[in-house]
Formats: C-alpha cells, sequence, structure tokens
C-alpha cells in the first residue's frame, strides 16, 4: 500500500506519427500504474529556459480515459487586444490564440511507468510539456469531474460519482464558461482560475486573471485569495465570484462566499490516500536559502506552487494579468511556467517563460529578463521546506503541500528520494 508522485518535463516535437509515450522515472514512480495526470502546457520553445510573446495558459487533467482541459491566450504587439478562453472534455492540453489551434493533444492510455499519447496538432516548434502523474496501490484513489456553480452564495454540494471517496486534496481549473462540458469551445476574453483545495480545514488558494479582448491596448487584472480555490473578476475592477472548497465522504462542498456571475463550470481533480495543506507564505527580500516551516503538520514529498504577483492576498484591483506557477518534489525535479500581461499597454505586451531549474520564476512583460523571483525547494523540512532564492523581491506564493500517507517500501522513509533503496513501509 502506497502512493506515488513524478514529474516529467517533455518537448512536444513538430512532427510525428500522431503519437507518443512519456516516460516517468522508475525511481520514483517504482512500476505503478498512473491514475491521474495533470498537464501543464506553454507557449515557449522546447528550452529549459525558454521564453516567447504570446501568453498561453493551458492545464488539464486525466483520469481514467477521460481528458478535461481548460486555457487562455493574450497575444502580443497589436494595437486592438486579441485575448481568448476555452475549455473541453476532449484533451488534456491545447494551446491556441488569435483564433488558431498551435497544438494539441490527449492521454490515450497508461501503462506501468509510462504515460500513452495521441497527439493532434503538432506545433510549428517544439513546446516544453510539464506532466505531474499520481499513482499508487488501493489506498490512492482520484475522481475528474466538472461542476456548475450555482446562482447566489452558500454551500453547494457536488455529488462524486464514487460515493465511498473522502478526497484529501483537490486541483481547480476554470475559463469562466457556462453550458457545460463537451468538445472544446472558445470565448473573447482571456479569463483563468487556477486554485488548490484542502478538507479539514486545512486551506484553500487561488491565483487568478483576467484581460479583455477587443480593447485598445490591454485591459488586464490578477487577483489571489488564500480562502479560496475559484476565483474570477472582471477587467473593470470588480468581483464577479468566488468560492471554496471542502470535501465529505463522496462529496465537494463548495462554498460561494460570493455570487458568481453566471453558472460558470469549474474543472476539479480530487485526489485521496496523500497528507496535504494548502496556504501561503512570504518570500524574502534578497537571495539565498531560506526555511519556510509551520507550513504543514507533516514532511511534504512534493510541492505544487502558484503566484498572482501580490505582495499579500486577497489583492484584487492591481493591474497586469498574471499567472506563476510551479511543481517540485525537492529532488531536483521540478518545472515552473508563467504568463504576463501589461495592463494599459498599447500595443499589448504579453510574455510567457518555462524554467526547468526552477520551480517558481516571476518576470516582467515588457522586459521578460528582468527577473524578481526564482525559487526551489532544496530540502523538505518536518513542517515545511528550505527554498533556494536566486533572487527574491517579497511577494507571496501559494502552495499545496502533500506527502503519501502510505509511502512505499523501495523509496528512503525521510526524504522520498533515492535510488529505490527503502527502509520501511507504513504510515509517516
Amino acid at each position: 500500500m502506497a502512493g506515488v508522485i513524478d514529474i516529467v518535463n517533455y518537448v512536444l516535437p513538430t512532427s510525428g506519427g500522431g503519437s507518443d509515450s512519456v516516460s516517468l522515472n522508475t525511481n520514483k514512480f517504482l512500476g505503478y500504474t498512473p491514475k491521474a495526470v495533470i498537464c501543464y502546457g506553454t507557449s515557449s520553445d522546447g528550452d529549459s529556459d525558454g521564453v516567447a510573446n504570446f501568453a498561453i495558459l493551458p492545464i488539464g487533467f486525466w483520469v481514467n480515459g477521460t481528458n478535461y482541459h481548460a486555457g487562455c491566450s493574450m497575444d502580443n504587439a497589436v494595437i486592438t487586444a486579441n485575448t481568448e478562453r476555452w475549455h473541453g472534455n476532449d484533451r488534456i492540453c491545447l494551446s491556441r490564440g488569435n483564433g488558431t489551434t498551435f497544438y494539441s493533444l490527449s492521454v490515450a492510455s497508461v501503462s506501468a511507468n509510462t504515460i500513452n499519447l495521441t497527439i493532434h496538432d503538432y506545433p510549428a516548434a517544439s513546446k516544453r510539456i510539464f506532466f505531474v502523474a499520481i499513482g499508487g496501490d488501493d489506498d490512492v484513489d482520484v475522481e475528474l469531474g466538472s461542476f456548475a456553480i450555482n446562482a447566489g452564495t452558500g454551500n453547494q454540494t457536488v455529488n462524486l460519482v464514487d460515493s465511498g471517496l473522502l478526497p484529501d486534496f483537490g486541483l481547480f481549473i476554470s475559463a469562466r464558461k457556462s453550458g457545460g462540458l463537451a468538445a472544446t469551445s472558445v470565448s473573447n476574453n482571456a479569463v483563468f482560475s487556477y486554485g488548490f483545495g484542502v478538507g479539514s480545514g486545512s486551506g484553500n488558494y487561488v491565483s487568478c486573471l483576467v484581460s479583455d479582448d477587443g480593447t485598445t491596448g490591454s485591459d488586464s487584472y490578477k487577483g489571489s485569495r488564500n480562502t479560496n480555490c475559484v476565483d474570477f473578476r472582471d477587467a473593470d475592477t470588480s468581483d464577479n465570484g468566488y468560492g471554496s472548497v471542502s470535501f465529505n465522504t463522496g462529496q465537494i462542498i463548495f462554498n460561494r462566499g460570493q455570487a458568481f456571475g453566471n453558472t460558470y463550470e469549474v474543472i476539479y481533480l480530487v485526489v485521496k490516500g496523500f497528507h496535504a495543506k494548502a496556504g501561503n507564505y512570504t518570500r524574502p527580500s534578497s537571495a539565498g536559502s531560506y526555511d519556510h516551516t509551520g507550513l504543514t503538520s507533516f514532511k511534504p514529498t512534493f510541492g505544487f506552487f502558484i503566484n498572482g504577483g501580490h505582495v499579500t492576498s486577497f489583492a484584487w484591483g492591481s493591474g497586469n494579468a498574471v499567472i506563476f506557477h510551479g511543481v517540485d518534489d525537492g529532488d531536483a525535479n521540478r518545472a515552473s511556467y508563467g504568463v504576463t500581461d501589461n495592463n494599459l499597454a498599447n500595443p499589448t505586451e504579453t510574455r510567457n517563460r518555462n524554467n526547468t531549474t526552477y520551480s517558481m520564476v516571476r518576470h516582467g512583460a515588457d522586459t521578460p529578463n528582468n527577473i524578481s523571483c526564482q525559487s526551489y525547494v532544496s530540502a523538505w523540512l518536518s513542517t515545511g521546506m528550505t527554498k533556494y532564492y536566486a533572487s527574491a523581491d517579497g511577494f507571496e506564493d501559494g502552495y499545496l503541500l502533500i506527502r503519501p500517507k502510505i509511502m512505499p517500501a523501495e523509496m528512503d522513509r525521510s526524504i522520498y528520494r533515492g535510488a529505490g533503496r527503502g527502509i520501511l513501509r507504513g504510515v509517516l
């Protein structure tokens, strides 16, 4: 009985026969077959530190033959802003903008240590894509689904297909689109929300952005909250709804703290079998190693990170559409990606950047090499982590830190790493 998780940095080629296989690290995944796959697409090239001018943010999930995805895009160097958003149940990742699909793919099947892809549309230039696979024995369970947000405020019960599943954490994405989830549909205006939710009162965190279509120059905003996992706003600085989650057996309880503007669809991936804690911490203001403690009641083995470009949580109303996110196993396997759209820029200034050295990189849109933060996890601590900052800015990051409730016997019990020589099986 055990839980496993792994990161894969994959370069999507420009041509092929319509399929490809992604191999997981055998020292991490230990021969398990993935139960869930998370896909973080980028619009930058296949380099380990790639920059591109077109800001595109796609994220998707796969479970048991089903692919769900959502995304948004913001065009660069145009007088009239050209922004889009989309979602669908037919891909795990789709990158598009200006009315054109740049690439798309889905998970066709999985096997031991392997993710098998169907590539529907190849890119003109190679693109970096990050996969996170979750697996394990019967103590690990997952479910993928979506729900339409009800009108008004208060609790909304979302019944899971598995009535016996009590999730430990969930990932939530939405492009603020209504009408259910079917084949990929596209709308004007870039809107995106990416958040974490943890059961037993252990936290929510969300970052979100909006960039209006058809304006003269950019009209864009960003936001973060440490009390919610879904959040929307309009580019006129007004909120458009936010909510948090908790879990019961067989249920997601979605609490609408503010009424939403419509019955928007939210995609979720919920997972059982891991200790989990979500929240936020403040980066230091100078480079070096820094201990972030008191974040958890357990020693993590994996981290998801997001940043909405703010010094503090509950921050809305400041310009520039920004989301930076990353993943890190504390053992030199990591990835980060971010998009920026400068508010009031005319012509528009949008950029993106992926990186495989750091799990968090914050950069500007007008000058993408003006990097204010580069960091990664250098060690896991009993209640948090040590992060190394090559540069730091004093801003805030949201986190979801996890650890399998039952560690694989093949893994080192103290740091969930090594070449498969562990010393203990059991609840840690």
